[in-house]
């Protein structure tokens, strides 16, 4: 039954996400267009948050203290650094 709940509360997340999304949450990894709170669900709360503003809007930068680095524009990651995972 707890199998029930665990596997009912991670599709509603999934469902929003698109097909490439899908595979980058299974293997824990972040894509661009994720929105904060999918990247939040992946790699949890940043260590440290920094917000700029300009005339053009708000960029957020979340950045973890295992060196990861999430860039946002408009609530959705726009770029992103993850040392762990290997070179594109």
């Amino acid at each position: 039954m707890k199998r029930l709940a665990l596997l009912a509360a991670l599709a509603v997340p999934l469902s929003a996400c698109a097909a490439g999304e899908h595979r980058a949450v299974r293997r824990g990894a972040i894509s661009v267009g994720m929105s904060m709170d999918q990247v939040s669900e992946i790699w949890g709360p940043p260590a440290n948050v920094v917000r700029a503003t300009s005339e053009l809007g708000e960029d957020v930068q979340w950045i973890y203290s295992d060196g990861r680095l999430a860039d946002f524009d408009g609530g959705a990651v726009k770029s992103f650094e993850d040392p762990a995972s290997p070179p594109k």
